[in-house]
């Protein structure tokens, strides 16, 4: 509530709030078990997950609130590998560039959050929804790490080359 106060007070001088949420939040059982919900993707065989609606809609809420005084984007969450920062590390020094396995129900899980947003948020004018799945087109044999280094610091967040690699796709 404290930035709603805020972007009210200063909607002058804020052209835009863009909102970013990891997707894996947004999936349900994660908003109460964060910690069992990240050690289920770190296994490998995981299952598709399905949309945690209570938590999309507190959210949707929350930014049609802002929305009353700037405008607002959403985001969406791009497809997290999950995967041991380390051993990506290991690989790129390697370059060994073969790939890691690809977990298939991961990448699904994503897609199906994306597609339900971007459904649901296409009911709604007064937020923008950007999807990050479709506008990085992530894929898994490419995208992980490369011979100068990681993409991902850590299961879910992008490392520096993480940023120039995907944050141009994003802003193409």
């Amino acid at each position: 509530e404290a930035f709603v106060a805020f972007v009210e007070t200063h909607q002058d001088s804020i052209e835009k709030v863009i909102f970013n949420q990891a997707g894996f939040m947004l999936i349900e059982g994660a908003a109460r078990e964060a910690d069992v919900t990240r050690r289920v993707f770190a296994r490998p065989v995981v299952p598709v997950f399905r949309v945690d609606q209570t938590t999309v809609t507190k959210t949707v809420d929350y930014l049609q609130r802002l929305s009353k005084y700037v405008n607002v984007a959403w985001l969406g969450p791009w497809i997290e590998p999950h995967l041991n920062a380390a051993q990506l590390l290991r690989l790129s020094l390697r370059c060994d560039i073969k790939g890691v396995v690809q977990r298939s129900n991961k990448i699904k899980t994503f897609e199906l959050l994306d597609g339900y947003l971007d459904e649901r948020l296409s009911k709604i004018d007064s937020i923008d929804y950007v999807s990050a799945v479709k506008g990085i087109g992530f894929n898994w044999s490419r995208d992980l790490y490369g011979c100068d280094g990681p993409f991902w610091n850590d299961r879910d967040h992008f490392s520096a080359l993480g940023e120039q690699r995907f944050g141009a796709r994003l802003m193409a």
